[in-house]
């Protein structure tokens, strides 16, 4: 029997290897990291694979390479080895803006990541300038409401919070998880995350009163329900 025609190059890394590789990074819930160094290695070792192979069958600019690319600098975020991350971060935002512009949705989901990882190494400056332009078009673009844009909302008050713009983050960060409640509903982590951040800067502020305690334990028990209690 002759050999079937091959043609185009078989896809590499099946999902359940993408599947496992997220897995093994994350608690079972999928939702928070664990501290098992082990489990990350292992997911590191999958995503390094993934990315290679994905390189080698398909090019470095295939949007499943690049996928595969923004997989390793997540990961790198989760390990806190901020530094390789931002080089990964770099790298993607380059060739996302060559293949897709700089202001298409990908690559501004890039830089959104650029500023977290701008903010977890200090360069709270560049950090600003970057999510100030990432909030500013998606807000023109999808809405304030959007979920996108309420993620970039909460990142840009983070980053005021590091600089020391306390009221302006605490404002910022109180009206974003006011929104993503309304926008999630009440299975979202993102709503009780946020406003646990608020209280955080609240403290820092000085705001002590009964509804801010009332609203962080109520943010803590809703996240640990979803999430478990590490």
């Amino acid at each position: 029997m002759p050999d079937r025609p091959t043609g185009r190059a078989r896809m590499p890394c099946p999902p359940c290897d993408r599947l496992r590789a997220g897995y093994l990074a994350k608690d079972p819930k999928g939702t928070s990291v664990l501290g098992d160094l082990g489990r990350l290695h292992e997911a590191e070792v999958l995503f390094t694979q993934i990315l290679r192979d994905r390189v080698r069958v398909l090019g470095s600019d295939h949007k499943a390479s690049l996928t595969a690319l923004s997989h390793m600098c997540w990961l790198r975020r989760r390990q806190e080895r901020f530094d390789e991350a931002l080089t990964l971060a770099v790298e993607l935002r380059q060739r996302l803006e060559q293949s897709l512009g700089p202001d298409h949705p990908e690559t501004l989901g890039c830089d959104h990541n650029r500023a977290v990882i701008l903010r977890k190494l200090g360069q709270l400056d560049e950090a600003a300038r970057m999510i100030e332009r990432v909030l500013r078009l998606r807000t023109e673009e999808l809405g304030p409401n959007a979920y996108p844009t309420l993620l970039s909302r909460r990142e840009a008050a983070k980053i005021d919070a590091a600089r020391g713009m306390l009221e302006q983050a605490h404002a910022s960060l109180q009206m974003a998880a006011t929104r993503q409640a309304i926008l999630l509903g009440p299975r979202s982590i993102d709503a009780p995350s946020t406003e646990i951040d608020a209280a955080e800067v609240g403290e820092r502020l000085g705001v002590d009163d009964a509804l801010t305690r009332a609203r962080m334990r109520t943010s803590i028990h809703n996240l640990t329900s979803m999430t478990g209690p590490n």
